[in-house]
């Protein structure tokens, strides 16, 4: 089974907030995507519930 990764536009919509605003706070926060696909940051599953957590 493949862990799930999210980009910051789906963990923008699960926190209810913009895109814009997501990625002003992982970038504040320091937090480090899990992998790169093209352009896009993905972040792993338990990358996710800690972003969430601090949110």
């Amino acid at each position: 089974m493949s862990e799930r990764y999210y980009t910051i536009k789906e963990l923008a919509d699960i926190a209810g907030t913009s895109k814009v605003t997501m990625f002003r706070f992982i970038k504040k926060k320091s937090f480090h995507e899990t992998k790169r696909r093209g352009n896009a940051n993905l972040y792993s599953e338990t990358d996710k519930n800690s972003i969430l957590e601090a949110v």
